[in-house]
């Protein structure tokens, strides 16, 4: 059986510390999706707790028969799409996959580097500090689906079931997000 199908289980029959194992299991990962979507940091700890706070109150609803991650991630992009439409505004993007807040506990342990490993980690950096920038300029609708095939990594099923829109809508999007990012990141010298 599937550990998020037995821990939802657990906490059905009054294991509250289940829930809490599904939570530190799953909220880098929501976080890193709202935090992509909405580029500030208050506002994706507010809709990350309340992404929880939803589950938390809903999970007797959740059906089996799906994915459990698929669940959560669509309640997540929708707590971040209601924030970002109620706040209005566009930040810049300051997400990065080596920024060190959304590195696993322990991973942070770095040792001086040599001259060529600085050098190329700063160029490293700094290309994904352009493409961050250039992820946060593209509208939202293409935006968000960008983010979850690109940075994410997600495939255009679990896409559909996190977004609701249909295969060819996703690809579509998906193409235009990735114009869009290719044009901003010429005009960004990259």
């Amino acid at each position: 059986m599937d550990e998020d199908i037995s821990l939802i289980d657990e906490f059905l029959q009054g294991n509250e510390s289940s829930f809490n194992r599904l939570v530190l299991k799953h909220q880098k990962r929501v976080f890193n999706i709202i935090y992509a979507i909405l580029s500030n940091y208050e506002e994706t700890n507010e809709a990350a707790q309340d992404v929880f706070v939803s589950v938390y109150r809903s999970l007797k609803n959740f059906r089996k028969e799906s994915n459990f991650a698929t669940w959560l991630y669509r309640i997540a992009v929708n707590q971040a799409r209601n924030r970002y439409n109620k706040v209005k505004r566009i930040a810049r993007v300051t997400y990065s996959i080596d920024d060190p807040i959304y590195a696993e506990e322990g991973e942070i342990e770095r040792s001086i580097p040599d001259t060529n490993t600085a050098v190329n980690e700063l160029e490293k950096k700094e290309l994904n500090r352009k493409i961050s920038d250039s992820i946060s300029q593209i509208p939202m609708k293409y935006k968000e689906v960008v983010i979850l095939r690109d940075v994410e990594g997600m495939d255009y099923m679990e896409i559909q079931n996190v977004t609701g829109l249909n295969e060819g809508t996703i690809k579509s999007r998906l193409h235009r997000g990735r114009c869009f990012l290719k044009d901003l990141l010429k005009k960004a010298g990259t």
